[in-house]
Formats: structure tokens, C-alpha cells, sequence
């Protein structure tokens, strides 16, 4: 956000559309805001979320674009075969599945599962798909790894470039299940048929809870805790263990950086850098 590709781009998707709001951060904050208002004034919004999508993917078209005029570079440097390459999203982009357009919204796979594709340098095997699990923060151990540099610091993420040659990793983090969170919102545990979520709820100050039936349920939108009260106890332990192995109450940490309490003079930097302090 703002969705708001080349003209020529979103032409491709939508070339028709003549709606009243546009792919602008103040038109999508207010669908977020006020579907109902909107509504009321005469907004199309089934016909909206049509039109953010095809935003979107006019921007995903030129993006790619222009990637492709960076690999066109590369092969002509003749550097291309020798190259490592990593594509990858930060996150991924609720665009209406939750009544919602932007991300930060809850750990599902919406927005947590990514586009990721490695290139090996002098790789010549076929294209691949790989199951395992991995994570952003395991980029910079895996680049170490391949090009033989010594990590100059302690990485919290481990190498995976043992996936790129069909061996296994023998780390347990790789394995289900797989942990995720979402920046001050919430927690999650993910095996490959069912989630559980911790959310916390700051303004009532509880903690909710939501189960998931990911077989019959992919998109994780039927909460089994709230419609049904299930929610096994050896997943929930699971996650707040995980939560307590990695220090990852949100709650309270965030609370810390806003009173900048506990908080040394780089980490407080960093946060500002990033826009999590003002």
C-alpha cells in the first residue's frame, strides 16, 4: 500500500474499472475502516477488492519486469552461472480474504508464506520445489554457508543449503511445527494440518486463543476454539513454550520499547531506524 502500479500495468488487469475508490492509502484505510459508510455512499466494494488485487498484480508484473532486466544484465556480464541468487518476499499481503487489505493482521498463510527461490551458483539440475520450512533469517547463515565466508556475528537463523543439493537439515527448527508471529498481534504454531493462535488483545488486556483445521480448512478461517471449544492441549503447550524458549511476548516487550525502558542506547536506535520508536 498504496497499490498503485504503472498505468499501462494495471491495464492488463483491470482496464474497465470507473469505481469511486482507488488503490491510495487513504481509499484502502478507509475500506479497512469504514466498509459500511462507504457502502451507504454507493460504493461498490465486491467490485473494489477486484480492483486492489488487479493493483497489486500490475505492480507484482513490474516488478518481476524489472527483475528480469536484472538477470538479462547478469547473463550478459556472463556472471549469471556463477551468481547466487535469493528472491524472497518480506511478508506476504492480505488483499480482502479477512475483510482487510495490508499485512501485520495475523500469522496466516496469507501473509506469512512467500515467494522464495534460490539459485545455486553453477547449478545446472532441474527446477525444484522444496517442502521444508524455512525463514528470512535463515538467508544470511545459508549465504555464509555457500560462499564459504565465516559469519562475522551469532545468526539466529541456521543454513538450509543443505535443501539446495536433496540432503536434510538436521536442525529442529526446520521441522513442524513451525513457529510464526506478527509484530505486536499475535503468535502461532503451524503443522502441516491444523494451526493454533495466541492472540493478544491489548485494549481488553487477555490473551484469545484460535484453532485451526488446516485439511479441511486451508485459509485457517473457521476458528474450532470459538465455535466448537477445541483446541488440543499439547499444541497449545507447544506455542507458549515456544513463546518462553524465544522471549517472544510481544505484550510486553513492546511495552518496554515504547517507555524505552531496559532497552540499550543501540537497540532503542535500531527500533527508531525501523519506525517502531518515534
Amino acid at each position: 500500500m498504496p497499490y498503485d502500479p504503472p498505468g499501462e500495468y494495471l491495464k492488463k488487469f483491470d482496464p474497465d474499472y470507473k469505481g469511486m475508490l482507488s488503490g491510495s492509502t487513504p481509499d484502502v484505510e478507509a475500506y479497512n475502516q469504514h466498509k459500511d459508510e462507504l457502502a451507504g455512499n454507493g460504493a461498490d466494494l465486491d467490485r473494489y477488492v477486484e480492483h486492489v488485487k488487479a493493483c497489486y498484480d500490475g505492480e507484482i508484473l513490474f516488478m518481476d519486469e524489472q527483475f528480469g532486466k536484472l538477470i538479462a544484465i547478469l547473463k550478459e556480464a556472463k556472471i549469471y552461472d556463477n551468481t547466487l541468487i535469493i528472491v524472497c518476499a518480506d511478508h506476504g499481503e492480505g488483499l480482502g480474504e479477512r475483510g482487510f487489505f495490508g499485512h501485520n493482521s495475523g500469522p496466516f498463510d496469507y501473509e506469512m508464506h512467500i515467494p522464495f527461490i534460490v539459485k545455486p551458483p553453477n547449478y545446472n539440475g532441474a527446477m525444484k520445489r522444496v517442502s521444508d520450512p524455512v525463514t528470512l533469517c535463515d538467508i544470511a547463515p545459508t549465504i555464509c554457508d555457500i560462499t564459504g565466508v565465516a559469519p562475522g556475528m551469532k545468526m539466529d537463523g541456521k543454513s538450509f543449503a543443505g535443501l539446495l543439493n536433496g540432503s536434510s537439515i538436521e536442525v529442529d527448527r526446520h521441522t513442524w511445527p513451525v513457529p510464526g508471529m506478527v509484530f505486536l498481534v499475535a503468535h502461532s504454531m503451524r503443522w502441516p494440518d491444523r494451526q493454533v493462535v495466541r492472540f493478544l488483545d491489548r485494549e481488553r488486556q487477555k490473551v484469545v486463543w484460535s484453532y485451526f483445521d488446516l485439511v479441511n480448512d486451508p485459509g485457517a478461517f473457521n476458528d474450532l476454539y470459538t465455535a466448537e471449544g477445541i483446541l488440543p492441549e499439547d499444541d497449545k503447550l507447544d506455542l507458549i513454550k515456544w513463546i518462553e524458549k524465544t522471549s517472544a511476548d510481544f505484550q510486553y516487550l513492546s511495552r518496554q520499547a515504547q517507555e524505552k525502558k531496559d532497552l540499550d542506547e543501540w537497540t532503542i536506535e535500531q527500533l527508531e531506524s525501523v519506525g517502531y520508536l518515534q
